[in-house]
């Protein structure tokens, strides 16, 4: 069959797949050009009536509906029963896809297997750890909960091997195997050749590895009546006897070399009789068995005791372990018990004790024995953190990362928390210092790139390090990119660019990075300047770019001249492909965008892209605020062809999503996102909830799964129940933090009054966390709103400034340069923590306000509800104040969260349909619940005596 008529049936697949789903991603130039000559008249005409057919095909199918009843809203029993689709995989040769379905509580998990072309599909309940044979032959997976089924796919051949408690696909020799454990009592392990189907056993296997194409065995078995011998064997190849490696007990912590020739162990020898475990080493190409001798008389002394091996050195002279310390601090009889808080301690007490409850009081350091004469050298000490560097081109290298034992959170001021790096010899131990920031090591081993920044995550510059000659070359000092580009988490307080490393070159001169646009290749050593892969075309158009890789290597080859990134424009918020080259100066070629999240990444929304091993067979996922996340193949990242269409939304009356801009009270143009039902009448007034955090616009393509209320409010909850939902953007400036939060939501709520749809008396608001501190600052700055809802917020700055969290921190950093940006200490300058906090201006409020603090908050305490609650009750205003004693920050989402998730939802939407669409309230806002009837009354009912909650307790209000 030619290229053109392959082509032809995949356009019209296309065609057909996009009617279904009621949209069209082909444009119509493409259906006519495509690659056929322009002399065909005929075939011309039959792309012509394909898109006639496919356009009447819709608007019989919008006529048809605009006639069937309305769809039922959302309602709480969705919550359990609302379909997902877990990631898809594909057979190495692109021919047939598998993915499962489930609900939220996981009760209901479905299997479907199918082909490209959608000729063969088989669907399976309740099964678990599907996946694909190397050969694009056979689908396994287990099946009613423990029978194996070897499935042949494109046809109806299956195989079941029972009793199997879990299985691993091996590949030994070049032949796949399937290894399966057998559930209890029989402790065997099967391993079936997928081929000829032949099938070995062994008896009281208790784990095996798979290294360097050989099984790794260990049997465990008794002598005697309270003795259990473990022997470990290989089997080299397929149908071999197991050779007996070692035989002892308590084997652990098996590792083997990178280049899968060693092994090494901690174990007891039968033959020594040892009491205490010792280090073994084996070669596996020779056999040789060696314990490995410990010198402890320089480094180790007794202090310290060997807790865990870490890796083999690559050249397989070197093993890196993990020592305890062991010493011991004594039994003081009847003690007192008394915390010492010194000023000069690098660390808070509070944190100190949560660090001892993590890791408990023995501290631990990293060191590495030679194994030839078992010499051992300590690589860090006290308040240092090691990471080892083993590759086969240089696998001498650790990075030390040393503070003075201070707490990271506190960089900003305290000199014990700032770190510095030091590259240190793993033969040797020598260190030297070096003249950069969280370095990361080239795959040659030759050069260090890093910061010269030390705060994490905050990038000035990128510097280079030559280890061989010292060398530094600052290889970003030309970007155009300028500071202060983020004001995420009040990082416009610190001057810095947003650059990220995002992959080397194999060969190690050079690297893949990204501002907050656009892509640049970096030569390391400084010989070429930076080259910007997408000729700066993000920043102009304001197109973030990024990597959509699953199906790029670890590192980037020489030969890798053009490649497919993901764009995200921040403008209309449209998502897509691209293809770039990363060896030519020119702009992005645009494959595909459109009103999607595809792979927006750098929003946390989105997925990867998947690739066939063996062909150009790509798997994406594509989502919308209209349509549910689904799973489509393409081979060119222009065409995309559905593998699920799984659509629960479709039976809901469920909402639209348009990106709107507005102007704040300060002047400044923004943006918000306007969520509408499905049904919306302009002819009808409708409630609105304004819903904020920080910028939220850029989820306006973004799915929301409807849910429990166990935080931010479930967006799709209230629209489909009759709200309009706004999210407008918030821009932050220093110092102002509530005001600018203000004069955005104020802004926002006077834009939309101007529309005949909204009913300006009935507007609501709500925040959570960082949003509940919003919203307690509003209320206090305006009368506007109707009903405000404040979930785990701060209210009081100065106290919550001085606070400590669960964790043990304190919260000053999240004051002076982080989330709440005020920019200054407390005493430098007090009158900004009294403006900004909610508390001093309690008088001020006449919103109804609906809080939730818990209090196992570990984040905000619960003393920041308990001060705003008792105040506003001081006051005499209308508040409520929710506390679960299962919640923490939040509440748990359901249906981990249960009944809580549910009945919070339940409250906050009795909450806003009072106020805002005048039912009765329930009666746990008119008339309470007494302490004793807690658990027993809940309060739901509706009230219909006391038509709304009056005034508080103040006498002759």
């Amino acid at each position: 069959m030619s290229e053109r008529i392959c082509k032809f049936f995949f356009f019209v697949k296309v065609v057909f797949s996009n009617l279904r789903e009621e949209h069209y991603s082909l444009p119509l130039t493409v259906l006519f050009n495509l690659t056929y000559p322009s002399n065909k008249p005929k075939m011309k005409l039959f792309y012509l009536f394909l898109i006639i057919f496919g356009f009447t095909s819709k608007s019989q199918a919008q006529n048809s509906k605009s006639s069937q009843p309305s769809k039922p809203p959302i309602d709480t029993s969705l919550f359990r029963n609302w379909t997902y689709i877990g990631a898809p995989s594909v057979t190495n040769n692109g021919q047939f896809f598998l993915y499962s379905t489930s609900n939220q509580s996981g009760s209901t998990i479905k299997l479907i297997l199918k082909s490209k072309n959608d000729s063969w599909e088989r669907q399976f309940t309740g099964v678990s750890n599907a996946v694909f044979s190397t050969d694009s032959r056979k689908a396994l997976f287990i099946n009613s909960g423990d029978s194996l089924c070897i499935y042949t796919l494109g046809g109806d051949g299956v195989e079941y091997m029972s009793n199997i408690k879990n299985f691993r696909l091996l590949t030994l020799q070049k032949v796949q195997w399937v290894a399966c454990e057998l559930k209890a009592p029989e402790k065997c392990l099967l391993l079936r050749d997928l081929t000829s189907e032949d099938i070995l056993k062994f008896s009281n296997i208790s784990r095996y590895f798979l290294v360097g194409g050989r099984l790794i065995t260990i049997k465990s078995s008794h002598k005697g009546e309270d003795s259990v011998v473990d022997s470990l064997c290989i089997m080299r190849s397929p149908g071999n006897e197991q050779t007996l490696l070692w035989e002892g007990k308590g084997i652990s912590n098996l590792i083997y070399s990178w280049n899968e020739r060693l092994i090494a162990f901690i174990g007891k020898s039968d033959k020594n009789y040892r009491p205490t475990s010792s280090i073994w080493n084996i070669d596996l190409q020779t056999g040789v068995v060696k314990e490995v001798p410990i010198d402890n008389t320089d480094k180790i002394e007794n202090k310290f005791t060997i807790v865990g091996l870490r890796a083999l050195s690559y050249d397989g002279t070197r093993l890196f372990i993990t020592l305890k310390d062991t010493t011991d601090f004594g039994v003081v009889k009847d003690p007192i018990m008394v915390d010492v808080w010194n000023y000069k301690d690098p660390k808070l007490q509070s944190l100190q004790f949560n660090e001892l409850k993590v890791k408990g009081k023995a501290e631990t350091i990293d060191a590495v024995v030679d194994l030839e004469n078992g010499k051992i050298t300590t690589l860090n000490g006290k308040n240092e953190e090691i990471r080892l560097y083993l590759n086969k081109k240089n696998d001498n290298l650790a990075i030390i990362t040393k503070t003075g034992g201070g707490d990271i959170s506190e960089y900003n001021w305290n000199q014990e928390s700032v770190p510095s790096f030091y590259l240190v010899d793993t033969r040797t131990g020598i260190r030297k210092r070096v003249p950069l920031n969280y370095p990361s090591v080239s795959p040659n081993g030759k050069f260090l790139v890093g910061s010269n920044s030390s705060i994490p995550y905050l990038v000035n510059n990128l510097l280079s390090y030559n280890i061989e000659t010292g060398k530094v070359c600052n290889l970003t000092k030309s970007f155009s990119t300028p500071m202060n580009e983020s004001e995420v988490f009040g990082s416009l307080l610190l001057k810095h660019r947003n650059i990220q490393i995002l992959r080397w070159f194999e060969n190690g001169n050079k690297v893949l990075v990204k501002d907050k646009y656009d892509l640049w290749c970096l030569d390391i050593t400084g010989k070429s300047k930076p080259f910007n892969v997408t000729n700066e075309f993000g920043r102009k158009n304001q197109i973030s770019f990024n990597l959509s890789d699953d199906y790029y290597n670890e590192f980037l080859g020489e030969d890798d001249g053009e490649i497919i990134i993901s764009g995200f424009n921040e403008k209309n918020k449209m998502n897509g492909f691209y293809k770039v080259s990363l060896t030519k100066l020119q702009n992005p070629v645009l494959l595909t965008d459109g009103p999607y999240v595809y792979c927006a990444s750098q929003y946390n929304m989105g997925k990867r892209v998947i690739k066939s091993k063996d062909s150009n067979v790509y798997v994406v996922r594509r989502e919308s605020a209209t349509e549910s996340p689904n799973y489509f193949w393409t081979f060119d990242f222009k065409h995309f062809v559905p593998i699920t269409e799984i659509h629960p939304e479709r039976q809901y009356n469920w909402m639209k999503a348009k990106l709107v801009f507005f102007t704040t009270l300060a002047g400044r143009k923004e943006t918000g996102i306007l969520y509408t039902p499905e049904n919306f009448d302009p002819q009808k007034k409708y409630p609105v909830i304004i819903h904020y955090y920080e910028k939220m616009s850029n989820r306006l393509n973004q799915f929301l799964i409807p849910d429990a209320t166990y935080a931010h409010i479930n967006i799709p909850w209230f629209v489909s129940n009759g709200y309009i939902v706004f999210t407008p953007d918030i821009h932050f400036v220093a110092g102002k933090t509530g005001e600018n939060a203000y004069n955005s939501v104020v802004g926002a709520a006077k834009y939309l009054t101007k529309f005949p749809w909204v009913d300006a008396k009935h507007l609501g608001i709500q925040g959570h966390s960082f949003g509940g501190y919003e919203t307690n600052y509003i209320v206090t700055h305006t009368n506007i709103f109707a009903a405000a809802m404040s979930s785990s917020g701060m209210s009081d700055d100065i106290s919550d400034y001085l606070s400590i969290t669960e964790d043990g921190y304190n919260k000053m950093s999240f004051y002076e340069i982080n989330q709440n940006r005020i920019g200054a200490t407390l005493w430098e300058n007090p009158d900004l923590y009294i403006k900004s906090s909610p508390i001093f201006y309690a008088d001020k409020i006449e919103t109804p306000l609906l809080m939730m603090n818990n209090k196992k908050d570990g984040i905000v305490n619960f003393e920041q509800g308990t001060e705003l609650f008792t105040a506003l009750r001081r006051l005499g205003k209308r508040v409520w104040m929710l506390q679960y004693d299962n919640g923490v920050h939040t509440l748990y989402p359901y249906p981990w969260g249960g009944r809580e998730s549910i009945q919070h939802t339940i409250r906050i939407t009795q909450f806003f349909d009072h106020y805002l669409k005048g039912t009765a309230p329930p009666k746990w806002m008119t008339r309470g619940i007494p302490a004793k009837l807690k658990g027993i009354d809940d309060g739901l009912e509706l009230d219909n005596e006391i038509k709304t909650p009056g005034k508080g307790l103040l006498m002759n209000p």
